[in-house]
């Protein structure tokens, strides 16, 4: 036997043997008797559930819209929502616009191809991001190994002189023989770091990478202005600030009063004009400890 489940109308299947018994619907798990003349009914019916349950009512608001002939404001039932009507007024056929339920459906189906389109769209993009660094990925891994063949075939035959072009301000020059170009770098002209290439080679290749053909000189770095940073002798630390002092000398009555015996008024005017005159001394202070040197 087929029946419904009275709290929640979700079909329920059952046969003779479930007469007088009683158990769970699966779907509001309310309890349900089934009577012995086969109807199921609710043991104890659950209001919040019922409620849960009870159908959308139907859309019980008026239609207003206007007539496009007569300009007309009409008033219909929700029931004739989509469908053509008269007009009472200039008895002209008029389109019914979707009821308020019917507005509220269409938004939420519009939401929904919108929601679709932008999970599409994702799924597009993040396909052709993979696709795109795939093929990053597999445009440098021929480029390594055109560059790795490149290196192995200017260090095939060693003892035999070729042919290399180079790289040089981003412009190419050559061709020139293996001395010369060795003679560039023994002259700086060419750096570790700059690409060379055989005369059947299409890949460039940094210097540094094919030993085997050519030397790079060390570079020598200078250190001499390590050595002078001032460091303080007490502590040790080069957070040293450079202090200038200034001791000025003064007119002193004794120095006057010599220079006045001795040379009488011009010795007078002589220590007048050595007021005020100073020397000036570089100090060093270190900003760690407070010693002067």
């Amino acid at each position: 036997m087929q029946a419904k489940c009275p709290g929640c109308q979700a079909p329920l299947t059952y046969d003779s043997k479930f007469f007088g018994k009683r158990f769970k619907c699966a779907k509001c798990l309310q309890v349900v008797e089934i009577n012995k003349q086969g109807i199921p009914q609710l043991v104890a019916p659950n209001a919040a559930i019922a409620q849960a349950f009870k159908p959308a009512p139907a859309d019980s608001h008026p239609i207003k819209y206007e007539c496009k002939h007569c300009k007309a404001v009409l008033e219909t039932d929700a029931s004739l929502a989509m469908k053509e009507e008269l007009c009472p007024l200039c008895n002209k056929v008029n389109q019914v616009p979707p009821s308020r339920g019917q507005k509220l459906e269409q938004k939420e189906r519009e939401k929904a191809i919108q929601r679709k389109f932008k999970e599409q769209h994702q799924r597009e993009e993040a396909a052709r991001r993979a696709e795109a660094e795939r093929l990053q990925g597999q445009r440098e891994t021929e480029k390594q190994q055109q560059y790795l063949a490149a290196i192995g075939e200017a260090k095939a035959n060693p003892g035999s002189p070729k042919v290399w072009y180079c790289q040089q301000n981003g412009q190419e020059r050559g061709p020139m023989q293996e001395a010369m170009l060795q003679k560039w770098i023994d002259d700086g002209h060419l750096g570790p770091d700059d690409c060379v290439r055989t005369e059947e080679g299409k890949a460039w290749i940094r210097v540094r990478d094919i030993p085997e053909r050519f030397h790079v000189p060390v570079q020598k770095t200078n250190n001499s202005g390590a050595n002078n940073v001032a460091r303080c002798p007490k502590c040790g630390s080069t957070n040293v600030q450079v202090v200038s002092q200034t001791k000025t000398k003064g007119f002193g009555c004794g120095k006057g009063c010599c220079g006045a015996i001795l040379l009488g008024p011009f010795g007078w005017l002589c220590g007048l004009c050595g007021m005020g005159k100073g020397k000036s001394k570089i100090l060093r202070v270190c900003a760690a400890c407070g010693k002067k040197f």
